[in-house]
């Protein structure tokens, strides 16, 4: 437990996959906060905005997605992100029954639990909301076009092929120390360095059907997005939260963060802020 986690557990997936649950969790539990972290990186990343609701009697728990935690990250699915997450949500209900649930994720999490909503709302029914941090909805590193088009190829023919990734782990967070545990996270094998064709051709597909459907959201959502993000497109991000009923949403966007809301110098104030908008919720 490196991420001062009070206690870890592990299940098997629908396909039997293993997938290990970090877990954060205060003497009395009031709620409970499902969250999914985002592409690269591990569910460890938690632990800021988990410290925060632990000492308001929010447990967090986050697993580590399958095909992380190695140099090179890869999935065969995007739809297996989805239905692992199913698959953690339903071991929630049954390890914490009758107390409220949040969903939070963040950026590739973020579209992750997007999906869920978009896909399975009927499942989704007893979610009091989802919140979202710099949700991975479109890309901001602009891809030849040409590639883009020879993607759905190449990881049919090349499914394993290593994609040429800038290194942006300086410019996820203004917090030199959390900066600092990124890399050594990398050089212990808990951050990805690359992804695989195949990995990054079905993020593309996930992230065409939230913006093709993204209107039909039905749930309570709290949105931050960063100003300074360097991963995920923000002006997209917001012109699709903008097609979802204003009721619905409540949108944060900090001008000066980089992409890791959670984890930027300014996240006190973010959890606040979530936190008085869950209360709202129950």
């Amino acid at each position: 437990m490196d991420f001062q986690e009070t206690k870890m557990d592990k299940f098997f997936a629908t396909d039997g996959e293993p997938l290990i649950l970090h877990i954060w969790e205060p003497k009395t539990v009031d709620a409970v906060i499902f969250a999914i972290h985002g592409g690269l990186a591990h569910a460890g990343d938690y632990v800021t905005p988990a410290k925060f609701f632990m000492e308001h009697g929010f447990c967090t728990i986050a697993p580590d997605l399958r095909g992380h935690k190695k140099e090179k990250v890869d999935i065969k699915k995007f739809d297996l992100y989805v239905q692992d997450s199913l698959d953690v949500l339903k071991w929630i209900r049954e390890h914490y029954p009758q107390k409220p649930i949040y969903i939070m994720g963040h950026s590739m999490g973020g579209l992750i639990a997007t999906i869920m909503g978009l896909k399975f709302p009927t499942k989704m029914e007893e979610i009091k909301g989802f919140v979202f941090s710099s949700p991975y909805y479109r890309n901001a590193v602009k891809v030849a076009k040409i590639l883009e088009v020879l993607s759905g190829f190449l990881a049919f023919i090349l499914p394993k092929m290593k994609v040429p990734t800038e290194d942006f782990v300086d410019f996820l967070t203004h917090d030199e120390e959390i900066t600092k545990r990124h890399r050594e996270d990398e050089n212990k094998g808990l951050r990805g360095k690359f992804v695989t064709v195949r990995w990054a051709n079905e993020i593309l597909k996930a992230q065409k059907y939230v913006d093709k459907h993204i209107s039909e959201w039905k749930f309570p959502a709290y949105y931050v997005l960063s100003g300074q993000d360097k991963l995920t497109d923000t002006p997209a991000a917001k012109q699709m939260i903008s097609r979802i009923k204003s009721d619905l949403v409540k949108l944060r966007i900090e001008p000066d963060n980089y992409h890791e809301n959670f984890n930027e110098l300014n996240r006190e104030e973010i959890f606040k802020d979530i936190f008085e908008w869950m209360k709202q919720l129950v």
